[in-house]
């Protein structure tokens, strides 16, 4: 009995040791699957993205419209992406937190069709007299339990435009502040922004 029990301990200890005799095994063994695994997290960020777009022109025109609220206000809006479905650029990298091994940020051009800021949902739901704004929207997403969760977005607007005649003109200054020009989490995604990407 005592020389059954003295192979088992020493077999055990055989297929340990034969591990630990190479101990770049394991590192090049992590280091390939992270390079693999890094591959297909940006692949599956990507048709992520392409579903947020694809979602976001669904339906046309005014009939995709939906009531959102900005506390105390309620209005309506819909976007288009004129770049397609694969019009965007990812950057993604690296952190140092174990929940959440990478952090990305997504860029494309957006055109947001919102209407003015009403204080009842009612005439919020009513209104259909939308401004057209066209920028670029950056979405953050952070990778945890192997999915890719959006974290926050912020659309800036370079070209502020109302309906006047069937036409598109500039929108006057004083109109301005009567639309939701900025989208989403804007103070979250500023701090997000330089603690993920350091700018």
């Amino acid at each position: 009995m005592a020389a059954v029990l003295a192979g088992v301990v020493l077999c055990s200890c055989g297929r340990f040791r034969g591990t630990a005799d190479r101990p770049d095994a394991g590192v090049q063994q992590d280091e390939a699957t992270s390079a693999e695994a890094g591959t297909g997290h940006e692949g599956q960020l990507r048709r992520v993205v392409r579903g947020h777009i694809a979602a976001a022109t669904g339906d046309e025109g005014d009939a995709r419209s939906k009531l959102k609220r900005a506390k105390p206000y309620f209005y309506r809006e819909f976007a288009e992406y004129p770049d397609g479905l694969d019009g965007f650029e990812v950057e993604t990298r690296e952190t140092e937190s174990r929940t959440s091994p990478y952090a990305a940020q997504v860029q494309l051009r957006k055109i947001r069709y919102a209407t003015r800021l009403h204080r009842k949902r009612a005439d919020a739901s009513a209104d259909s007299d939308f401004f057209r704004s066209t920028g670029m929207e950056t979405i953050t997403y952070k990778l945890k339990n192997g999915r890719w969760t959006k974290e926050g977005s912020l659309f800036v607007a370079e070209r502020v435009e109302e309906n006047i005649n069937g036409e598109w003109v500039p929108l006057q200054e004083e109109a301005e502040s009567a639309i939701a020009s900025r989208e989403e989490e804007r103070g979250f995604f500023g701090r997000m922004w330089s603690s993920v990407f350091g700018r």
